[in-house]
């Protein structure tokens, strides 16, 4: 049995294990309830900063107007002093108490065929909701078609920090390589004349989204492999085709969001041509997926006055039915693996001529080296000829140098839930233009995307004030 003093040391036992009990409910449920409502804040700021940026980059603005609108977004969300060197905004915001690391968060912005938005919204509702202990230093770069005003930069300005550089995709990664680009064009002067059909057919696919080649999937649509690949199975059926137009919209680096085809056929096959495109037009419907305002629209026209004659039309197809669209090399056999080289059919032209825009990416020299023998070997093929432009170099991060604080700022970012991407990052990024500006060599370029960006907000915010 208890004597009395068991019983009333039991007693006080109980009652500090309920005080304990409470104290440890109550800081889990504040620290729950701060965490909500900082998710909350940025998830209200972060919308609101995508609408705003995307009213701005979705107009026809000029570069200066694009970055006086990014400036005048930035203002009214009083975040910090702006400083303009070289089309870069550059901010610097730091919180109470002090830093155990100073941040650099860079992102480009641009037009809506370049940029998508999602990377300068996060930026910015990271720096508008800094936490204790933070410090950071936001550099905003405009970005046209290919270069980033951040190659401008002098390297002063990254001296210190570790650097983060954001860019938009639907997986949370970070990288520690990333591909080189070349564009690829193939042209012929062919030249029209009458044509031999007697009905004629307008094509055309648009309000797709304007998004990197590099990031695909099986329901996502390359309109004018789409439209050459239907091309070839009529000819292959024994329609004999001449194209009067084949034209698309949006930049080498991105799937086009349009395309326009007028071709001519004749009347005695009208049926199986007729019959080709509905099913044509339900496929793309079935694949569509994402891209809720595309369409595939198709009706009868007037027979164009000149075309392209068969066998020209037969070289077109050729070429655009060779040439690799999608994965071209990966560190195994058999296309397992890593993915280490891409090519995407991004463009084409029937505007006095036939030109093929390509783009294509590597993660090593030998690659590129292939890669540029074997789109050559298809334009001599169908007697095009061929001219290229090296948009990016191949960037690897030095893994000697720093090794030890780059394996902790890894195990950070980890923890923020970003995983590491073992091949190459894919996107065209400016990570070749900023890595050699950073002596310390701790640069990690960053995927992100708005779709649950706030979690992803609030993860950098605990990584960047974290003691």
């Amino acid at each position: 049995m208890f004597d009395r003093l068991s019983l009333k040391k039991l007693n006080i036992s109980k009652k500090y294990f309920v005080l304990v009990t409470i104290l440890v409910i109550s800081i889990f449920l504040t620290s729950c309830g701060n965490n909500y409502d900082l998710e909350h804040s940025v998830k209200k700021d972060m919308h609101q900063f995508y609408d705003d940026i995307n009213a701005v980059i979705k107009s026809d603005n000029t570069r200066e107007q694009t970055v006086k609108g990014v400036k005048e977004i930035i203002e009214n969300a009083n975040i910090g002093k702006i400083k303009i060197v070289d089309e870069n905004l550059i901010i610097d915001i730091k919180s109470e108490g002090k830093a155990k690391y100073k941040y650099v968060l860079q992102c480009d912005f641009g037009n809506s065929k370049t940029i998508s938005g999602d990377e300068l919204a996060i930026a910015l509702s990271t720096a508008k909701n800094l936490q204790k202990n933070s410090e950071i230093r936001l550099i905003l770069s405009y970005k046209d078609s290919l270069n980033s005003a951040v190659e401008k930069l002098d390297k002063s300005y990254f001296e210190g920090y570790r650097v983060l550089s954001l860019v938009n995709t639907s997986k949370n990664r970070f990288y520690t390589s990333s591909m080189g680009t070349t564009e690829y064009k193939l042209t012929y002067d062919m030249k029209k004349s009458r044509p031999a059909g007697n009905t004629a057919y307008s094509v055309e696919i648009s309000g797709l989204s304007a998004f990197d080649s590099a990031i695909r999937s099986k329901k996502d649509i390359n309109p004018i492999t789409f439209v050459g690949n239907m091309l070839s199975d009529l000819n292959s059926a024994g329609v004999n085709i001449e194209i009067a137009e084949f034209e698309s919209d949006g930049e080498i680096n991105n799937f086009a969001n349009k395309v326009k085809l007028v071709f001519v056929g004749d009347k005695s096959v009208k049926e199986k041509v007729e019959r080709k495109l509905e099913r044509e037009k339900k496929d793309f419907t079935e694949r569509k997926d994402n891209n809720s305002n595309a369409k595939f629209t198709y009706s009868e026209v007037s027979v164009p006055d000149l075309v392209y004659d068969y066998n020209q039309t037969a070289k077109i197809l050729s070429v655009l039915y060779t040439l690799v669209d999608g994965v071209y090399a990966t560190s195994e056999e058999d296309f397992e693996g890593d993915i280490t080289g891409v090519t995407a059919i991004s463009r084409i032209s029937s505007s006095g001529g036939i030109s093929v825009g390509v783009m294509g990416r590597y993660a090593t020299k030998d690659i590129k080296t292939k890669l540029d023998r074997d789109i050559k070997a298809v334009a001599v093929l169908s007697d095009f000829t061929i001219n290229t432009t090296e948009r990016k170099s191949i960037w690897k991060m030095d893994d000697k140098t720093n090794a030890d604080q780059n394996k902790a700022l890894f195990s950070l970012l980890e923890k923020a839930g970003f995983e590491q991407e073992s091949g190459g990052m894919l996107l065209e990024s400016s990570a070749p233009q900023i890595a050699p500006k950073i002596k310390n060599n701790l640069f990690v370029p960053i995927s992100v995307e708005i779709t649950n960006g706030e979690s992803i907000v609030v993860n950098i915010l605990n990584m960047i004030g974290e003691q």
